[in-house]
């Protein structure tokens, strides 16, 4: 797939998809920011930094569903590794941007939903490759 002279559609689709859930993330993001007013590291430019470090954190932990699936479903493993990601997260926007834990809370539900449909994507679009 990776050397065919033509993209599929799906694949066009799901691009634009994770694009706009990536955008939609990072201005909620720093709309978060402003809300609480955090008062470190709130430039645009630093929103984005961030944001990327936040999905590739989550994608890599994450990403031992991957071999968890391989031996079979376990509830248990799932539900612990996403509190983990969510803990580890909110303390990071809480480290980054000196904002408290009740304001990183916060900024970490509104960045859930952005983040868990980027990812439910770029997941199976990396096992095609």
């Amino acid at each position: 797939m990776l050397f065919q002279t033509e993209i599929p559609v799906e694949m066009i689709i799901q691009i634009i998809i994770v694009s706009v859930a990536s955008l939609i993330g990072i201005l909620l993001l720093k709309l978060g920011l402003v809300i609480v007013k955090a008062e470190k590291k709130t430039g645009m430019k630093q929103v984005l930094i961030y944001y990327i470090i936040y999905l590739g954190t989550i994608m890599f932990i994450m990403l031992q569903l991957m071999f968890i699936e391989m031996r079979g479903f376990d509830i248990v493993a799932i539900l612990g590794l996403s509190i983990l990601a969510v803990f580890i997260v909110t303390n990071m926007i809480n480290i980054f941007h000196d904002t408290g834990i009740k304001k990183a809370i916060f900024i970490t539900v509104l960045l859930i939903i952005p983040i868990t449909i980027a990812m439910s994507i770029i997941g199976p679009l990396m096992g095609e490759l």
